[in-house]
């Protein structure tokens, strides 16, 4: 798909800011692209995610 070759070729990414955290916090700001490390630390389930972390 379009959507796909996009992000492959690195013109779309779909972790770029702003992303928030559950509490509204946001965790990645405007324009900012998440990194590799961040998305593998996750911690939190982003904004409109309606469920706890497992424990």
């Amino acid at each position: 798909t379009k959507t796909a070759e996009s992000i492959r070729s690195g013109n779309l990414h779909p972790f770029t800011g702003p992303i928030r955290n559950q509490a509204g916090e946001v965790v990645v700001p405007a324009g900012a692209v998440a990194d590799d490390g961040m998305l593998a630390g996750m911690n939190f389930y982003v904004e409109g995610v309606d469920d706890k972390l497992p424990e």
